[in-house]
C-alpha cells in the first residue's frame, strides 16, 4: 500500500471509531489535503450505520475501490476521466480525452480484486504491452497502458457503436451481407493477432463493436486474466454460462485455448448472428459444456453459402478445424464472390481408398476437364490466397500474390479468373517500388486472355484500364476499360477507386471525389479507398481536407507507412516542414519505412536544407535522386535528365505529373512542360 493510501486508511479506521455525526468535522481537521478528506468522506459514506449489525469489512478492498468510485475529472497520464460507459467482470470503462490533442478515448479501469493479485496484474501488463502492437483496423487499439496512484489502466480508441451482443438483442438476426462482414473482419483481425502470439479466447457477441467503419474486436487477451489461480486451463469453476457458451470442446475438457479454440469460437458468433439466437447456450454452465461437447448445430438455420464455412470452424476435433484463420479468410472471400465452398466431408477408408485409385487412374487428366469445364478447386485456392497477400498492399505481399495467381494459372490455364487478378497485382507493383516493363507487359497479356475468355469480367477490365492509364497513357482506351468495369460490377469498390483515382490525373477532380467515395462506401473496412481520397485532396491542393482523411487513416490503421508518409508531404505543404521532416524520419525507423528513403531527401530539398538532402540521398543510394529533389537543389539540367528518363522508363508516377504539387515549382519552365508533353493522356 502506498503511503497515500496508508493515510487514508488510518483516517477511515480512526473515523470509525467515532459517532457518525462527528466524522466529517474530524476528517477535515486532520486530513492533509481537501482532495484526501474527500476521499476519505465517500468511503465512509459505503460503511454500514451503527445500528445495522456490521459485516466484516475490508477497508484496504474498500479504498482501493475508491479509485474507481472517484476517477470522473482525474486525469490518467494526460488523459482525463469523463463518464462511466460500461463496465464487465474484468473492469470498468469511461470515456475520456486526450488533453494533447482533444480526442475522444476509452479508458478500462482494472477491478481493484484483480489488481491485487501480483500474477494477474503482471499478465495484465504483459497483455497490454503485446496488444498495443497489434494494428489492425479491425482490432479496438489500444494507445497506452499505466498505472498511477494503485489504478491500473489501458486507453484505448474510442468507439461509437453498440456490440455485436447488444444489436442482437435488439433487432435479432443479421442479414446474410451483414454477417459475411463480421465474418471477415474477426477471421483478419484473429489472423493478425495470432500471427503475433496472441489468442483472444474470449470472442464472444459482446467483444464485436459494430461500427460505422466495421465490426472491431475488442478485449484481445484479456480473457487470460479471468482463469483461476492465474493459470493457463480454462475451468467451469466460477465461469458464467454467458461465456462458457462460446469456449471450444477441448476448453471444456481442460485445455488452454488455441488458435483452433478462437476459430471455433468464430464460428460460434457467426451462427448466433446469423440465427439471432445463442448456439450452446443451456440453463446452467454444465449442461452449456455438454451441448459444447455432445450436440451438432441445426445448419439448415443458416445461409446455405455460409453452412461449409461454419461446419468446419465448429468441428468438434480441432484437428479438422480450419488450421488457421488465413483459410478461413479464403473461404469467406469465396462466399462474399459468389463461389461455393465445398461442404468437407467425411469418408471412410475403404470409400478413401477407392478415391485415391480413381484419381491416380486419371493420368495426365486435368481434373477442371473432368469437373465439366469448372475451374480446377486447387486453382481457386491459390487465388484466393493471392488475394489475401495482395490485400495486405506491401511489396513483399504483392510479389507473393502474384507467384499464387501464377501457380493458379500453372494448375488451370483456362482459369479466367487467375489471369484477371494476376493482371490486377502486376499493375500495382510500381506504386510500391517496382516499376519494371516486363511486369506491365504480363499484366496486359493476362488482362486481355481474361476478357477474351470471360468478356464480363470486371476485375479483368478494371486492372487493363489501370495498365493502359499509368503505364501506357493512353486515356482513352484506359476510360473505356475503367467504364466497363464499373458496368459490370456497380457494386464493387475496385472499379470504382481505380476509375476515381485516374480521374484525379485528369484533374476532374469533382468526378474522382464521386467514384471515390463510392468505393469507400462499397467497402468500409479497408483502408485504401480511404488513402486515395487523400490523396485526391493532395492533387486538389485541398490539404485541410486531405489531413482530415489521413488523421482518420491513422486513427484506424496507425501503422499505414501510405499515410504517415502523406501527412508528412501536407505538413511540408502547410508550413509545417519541421514536423513534416520529424515524421519521415520516424517512419524510415519502421521496419517497412526503407521504400521512403528518397522522399526524407525530397523533403530536406525542399525545405532549403541542401546538406542534409545531399547527405540523405547518399545514404539511401542509387535512385534516390528523385527529379523534385534536384530541382530544389537547383540542379536543373539533371532534374530534367532525371524526368526524361522517368519518361522512357514508363514510370506510373508520370501519370499525375499534370497534378501533382511537388512538381509546381518547375512548371514554368520550358523544358519542363516539353517534357512533359511526352505523358499521351489522351
Amino acid at each position: 500500500m502506498n503511503p497515500r493510501w496508508r493515510e487514508i486508511d488510518r483516517l477511515f479506521e480512526a473515523a470509525l471509531e467515532l459517532p457518525a455525526g462527528d466524522r466529517e468535522v474530524f476528517v477535515r481537521r486532520d486530513a492533509g489535503d481537501t482532495e484526501t478528506a474527500e476521499e476519505v468522506l465517500v468511503l465512509l459514506r459505503t460503511a454500514p450505520e451503527e445500528d445495522v449489525p456490521q459485516p466484516s469489512l475490508d477497508a484496504r478492498y474498500l479504498m482501493e475501490a475508491l479509485a474507481t468510485i472517484l476517477l470522473d475529472g482525474k486525469v490518467l497520464s494526460h488523459y482525463r476521466v469523463g463518464d462511466m460507459v460500461g463496465e464487465g467482470g474484468m473492469g470498468m470503462v469511461y470515456e475520456g480525452t486526450d488533453e494533447r490533442d482533444g480526442s475522444k478515448v476509452a479508458i478500462k479501469i482494472l477491478r481493484p480484486e484483480q489488481a491485487r493479485q501480483p500474477a494477474r496484474l503482471a499478465r495484465f501488463q504483459r497483455e497490454a504491452k503485446a496488444m498495443a502492437s497489434l494494428a489492425h483496423p479491425a482490432i479496438a487499439r489500444i494507445r497506452e497502458a499505466g498505472s498511477t496512484q494503485g489504478i491500473h489502466y489501458l486507453v484505448m480508441e474510442f468507439l461509437e457503436g453498440e456490440t455485436l451482443g447488444k444489436r442482437l438483442s435488439r433487432a435479432g438476426s443479421l442479414p446474410e451481407r451483414e454477417v459475411l462482414e463480421c465474418g471477415l473482419a474477426i477471421a483478419s483481425a484473429l489472423q493478425t493477432a495470432h500471427r503475433a502470439g496472441v489468442t483472444h479466447r474470449d470472442l464472444k457477441p459482446e467483444n464485436v463493436m459494430l461500427t460505422e467503419n466495421g465490426p472491431k474486436v475488442l478485449d484481445f487477451g484479456l480473457a487470460r486474466l479471468a482463469e483461476s489461480n492465474g493459470d493457463d486451463l480454462t475451468t467451469l469453476e466460477g465461469t458464467l454460462a454467458g461465456t462458457l457458451a462460446y469456449v471450444a470442446p477441448e476448453q471444456v475438457d481442460g485445455s488452454s485455448g488455441t488458435a483452433q479454440s478462437d476459430i471455433f469460437a468464430l464460428g460460434v458468433v457467426l451462427f448466433e448472428a446469423s440465427t439471432g439466437k445463442p448456439l450452446f447456450l443451456r440453463g446452467n454452465s454444465f449442461a452449456t459444456a455438454m451441448a459444447i461437447r455432445d450436440e451438432t448445430p441445426d445448419y439448415e438455420k443458416v445461409a446455405p453459402s455460409l453452412r461449409p464455412v461454419l461446419q468446419r470452424c465448429l468441428e468438434k476435433d480441432s484437428k479438422r478445424r480450419y488450421e488457421s484463420c488465413e483459410q478461413v479468410l479464403a473461404d469467406l472471400e469465396k462466399v462474399r464472390a459468389g463461389i461455393r465452398v465445398s461442404p468437407r466431408r467425411r469418408i471412410g477408408p475403404i470409400i478413401g481408398w477407392v478415391a485415391a485409385m480413381f484419381l491416380a487412374a486419371m493420368g495426365t487428366w486435368r481434373f477442371a476437364e473432368w469437373r465439366s469445364g469448372r475451374p480446377d478447386p486447387k486453382a481457386v485456392a491459390q487465388v484466393e490466397l493471392g488475394k489475401y497477400h495482395l490485400s495486405r498492399r506491401t511489396q513483399t505481399s504483392i510479389l507473393k500474390a502474384a507467384d499464387y495467381f501464377r501457380e493458379a494459372r500453372r494448375i488451370d490455364p483456362g482459369y479466367a479468373v487467375a489471369d484477371a487478378w494476376l493482371a490486377n497485382g502486376l499493375s500495382l507493383l510500381p506504386e510500391y517500388g517496382i516499376n519494371e516493363p516486363k511486369n506491365a507487359r504480363e499484366g496486359r497479356a493476362a488482362a486481355r486472355r481474361a476478357i477474351q475468355r470471360e468478356p464480363n469480367l470486371s476485375i479483368a477490365h478494371t486492372a487493363l484500364g489501370w495498365i493502359l492509364f499509368s503505364h501506357d497513357w493512353r486515356w482513352g482506351d484506359a476510360e473505356q476499360e475503367f467504364r466497363k468495369g464499373v458496368e459490370l460490377a456497380p457494386a464493387e469498390p475496385l472499379p470504382h477507386q481505380r476509375y476515381g483515382l485516374a480521374l484525379a490525373a485528369r484533374g476532374r477532380f469533382a468526378e474522382a471525389e464521386a467514384e471515390l467515395t463510392r468505393a469507400q462506401q462499397l467497402d468500409p473496412f479497408a483502408i485504401s479507398p480511404m488513402i486515395n481520397l487523400a490523396e485526391l485532396w493532395f492533387y486538389a491542393r485541398r490539404f485541410d481536407r486531405e489531413e482530415a482523411q489521413l488523421r482518420a487513416i491513422l486513427d484506424r490503421d496507425p501503422g499505414s507507412a501510405v499515410a504517415m508518409a502523406m501527412m508528412a508531404k501536407m505538413e511540408l505543404f502547410t508550413g509545417r516542414a519541421r514536423q513534416g521532416i520529424e515524421e519521415m524520419k520516424h517512419l524510415l525507423a519502421l521496419p517497412e519505412g526503407g521504400s521512403w528513403c528518397a522522399e526524407l531527401a525530397e523533403l530536406y530539398a525542399l525545405n532549403g536544407q541542401r546538406d542534409a538532402s545531399l547527405q540523405q540521398v547518399a545514404s539511401c543510394g542509387r535512385g534516390a535522386e528523385l527529379p523534385t529533389t534536384l530541382f530544389a537543389l537547383g540542379e536543373r539540367k539533371r532534374a530534367l535528365d532525371a524526368l526524361e528518363k522517368s519518361c522512357e522508363a514508363r514510370d506510373t508516377n508520370m501519370a499525375f505529373v499534370g497534378v501533382d504539387p511537388d512538381f509546381d515549382g518547375m512548371r514554368e519552365v520550358p523544358a519542363f512542360r516539353q517534357v512533359v508533353g511526352k505523358v499521351v493522356l489522351q
